[in-house]
């Protein structure tokens, strides 16, 4: 079973200049279908994902951490992470025994070849 120590280890940890830790999404999905149509709590959901991910955007917090992380109620972070994974924006696998393991994946209705740019 991976472990936090494991992700933590590959994770990218960006900070600003107050030392605030902050996530990474591609700007380009953002206006997508897929992103357009998730309702309030996947969005939300999506994020806490993000904020976990490591440099190969995967992640495998509990559903009850991200319950805390979004103030959703771990049946709402359920029906999020089934609506995510349906949109094509997450995928999810339970290869560690009971621990999800969650990959965010680009928008599936996102142009060939557009891709996020890193300055």
């Amino acid at each position: 079973m991976p472990t936090d120590d494991d992700n933590a280890e590959d994770t990218i940890v960006v900070h600003d200049r107050r030392g605030l830790r902050f996530a990474i999404i591609y700007v380009e999905d953002l206006d997508t279908p897929e992103f357009r149509g998730l309702s309030g709590g996947a969005l939300r959901v999506y994020l806490a994902l993000a904020a976990h991910t490591n440099s190969r955007g995967v992640c495998w917090p509990t559903q009850t951490k991200l319950g805390a992380l979004t103030g959703l109620a771990r049946e709402t972070v359920n029906r999020s992470l089934r609506e995510l994974v349906l949109s094509g924006l997450v995928s999810k696998s339970e290869s560690f025994g009971r621990t999800c393991v969650y990959e965010l994946l680009p928008a599936p209705s996102r142009k060939p070849g557009v891709r996020g740019q890193q300055k």
